[in-house]
């Protein structure tokens, strides 16, 4: 069975009891796909590009591997695995393979279906009996435990059918058939990269950019092959333990104390990848600058409760991954070129990236991105739950009448201050997209209470600016479990300290 938590609003795979609806096991982050459940345990289809399955045992277990043309699964009574492989838009070769995670593949074999002979029906005519040379499978085996065999039906399409039998008993490996399996997704998936095997999920170019015009038009304007490859990479160094830091030692260990504490992992250095989404990424390995810059994330990230960024895991986001680089670049339009900072949720992670040039405004930086992600939960649960607090028609009836953002970055120009509705928005940049609005305004006001700023003007009265922190403020409340927050969060001290909070 598989749903949305109602207390963490994760997608989740159970298997259930149904005799009392019992919950015997449940693996978060991941909605209903392809599987197979028994009274052990169930596999379901982790990753569709790279071809992942997941036994997820009764007792909380994960094995990953990785096996391609998977089109039917079955549980056998000790629990192993009984799979069969084929590349349905061929005949290729079936093949079938008993596999358990603990002893691995115990028997296995392979039939072409290219070498079975048809018979003639006899009222065919010789043209329609060559014709039927084509051989079509089930869509399912059929697993019987009493015969301890499997069988699948062969046909063409004038029948002439034909009873495939893989007996257990008598079943051995020898082709010497091998699948390893992994405690957690991250690691294969590491695995395939390594041995260059992996499949990014997300297209590296879009057709309309493929026509040679296009191509001749991006070679004169400079842009490289990368221009429109989608960076995916999670690190440049998978095993840190036995990397040598030199003078870099002591900021990596500031670094797992900080990844220890929130449960995220923070990527810096040699580690940084030089593409994430559509951004050219500088590594940035200065030392000196390094431990600035974690001075100023350390002081923010004690803003939040231990729990918050666990509770950003929603749906079937499974963990955040910061990374702390130098120069951030890109040349796709409608999008800022040169930020300070960014995030995005990449392979089922939330990523913020962050440039250690704007240490110096980490307050406001870091608060800025944070609330992008703050803004994806909550919306994230508003699909759910119409009756949440959150909503963009609520949001909108802060701002002026007949206003509507740009929802582009097109008309945005940073050289001009000025270009906004004073007392509405922060800056111009607030007035792109709602999501910029908020940012702009949590960001501000996490600033403010990290600098000692408590008469900041702009929030001050019943100023539209406060009313639309106010109500972002109850927003967070209601789309969060705050049972241990503390009474006034870092972002509503600025509302505390300049009187009444808005009605």
């Amino acid at each position: 069975m598989s749903g949305v938590t109602p207390d963490t609003y994760k997608y989740a795979v159970s298997d259930i009891r149904i005799d009392d609806n019992t919950v015997l096991s449940t693996y978060e982050g991941q909605s209903f796909s392809m599987s197979c459940v028994d009274s052990k345990g169930f596999v379901i289809e982790a990753d569709t590009a790279n071809n992942i399955w997941n036994y997820h045992s009764s007792d909380g277990e994960n094995s990953f591997f990785s096996l391609p043309d998977v089109v039917d699964v079955t549980l056998a009574e000790d629990g192993d695995m009984l799979i069969r492989c084929q590349d349905l838009s061929s005949d290729n070769i079936i093949s079938y393979y008993k596999y358990s995670p603990a002893t691995g593949v115990s028997s296995s074999f392979s039939y072409n279906p290219t070498t079975r002979s048809t018979g003639k029906m006899s009222d065919s005519s010789s043209d329609s009996a060559a014709a039927d040379t084509k051989t079509y499978c089930s869509a399912n085996s059929v697993y019987l435990p009493d015969a301890n065999c499997v069988m699948m039906l062969l046909y063409t399409a004038q029948c002439n059918p034909e009873i495939l039998i893989w007996s257990l008993d008598k079943g051995k490996n020898d082709s010497k058939a091998e699948i390893t399996s992994y405690n957690d997704c991250d690691t294969l998936l590491q695995a395939l990269r390594d041995d260059g095997s992996y499949v990014s999920p997300y297209s590296a170019i879009d057709p309309a950019d493929s026509t040679d015009e296009n191509q001749e038009a991006m070679e004169e304007a400079g842009k490289d092959s990368d221009y429109n490859t989608y960076g995916d990479e999670v690190t440049l160094i998978p095993d840190t333990a036995s990397y040598d830091w030199g003078d870099l030692s002591d900021i990596n260990a500031r670094i797992t104390a900080l990844e220890q504490k929130y449960g995220f992992s923070i990527y810096f250095g040699p580690e940084v990848p030089k593409r994430i989404d559509y951004y050219d990424i500088h590594q940035f390995k200065n030392k000196d600058k390094l431990s600035v810059a974690l001075d100023s994330l350390e002081e923010i990230l004690g803003c939040f409760p231990d729990d918050f960024f666990t509770q950003l895991c929603y749906g079937n986001i499974r963990g955040m991954r910061i990374y702390l680089c130098g120069d951030i670049s890109s040349g796709h339009s409608d999008m800022i070129n040169e930020p300070s900072g960014f995030v995005n949720i990449i392979n089922n992670h939330n990523v913020m990236v962050l440039n250690c040039n704007y240490s110096w405004d980490f307050s406001y930086t870091v608060g800025h991105e944070i609330s992008h992600l703050i803004d994806q939960r909550l919306t994230f649960i508003h699909t759910y739950d119409e009756k949440s607090e959150f909503s963009e028609g609520k949001w909108n009836s802060f701002n002026p009448d007949s206003f509507s953002y740009d929802d582009s970055y097109a008309n945005y120009n940073p050289d001009d201050p000025s270009n906004h509705i004073s007392g509405y928005f922060i800056d111009s940049y607030g007035m792109t997209f709602a999501t910029e609005d908020r940012s702009e305004i949590f960001g501000t006001a996490i600033d403010d209470y990290i600098n000692g700023i408590y008469d900041d003007a702009r929030f001050t009265d019943d100023s539209p600016i406060r009313n639309k922190l106010d109500y972002y403020s109850r927003c967070i409340r209601d789309g969060f479990d705050t049972k241990d927050w503390p009474d006034t969060m870092a972002w509503e001290s600025v509302l505390t300290a300049t009187g009444a909070q808005a009605d």
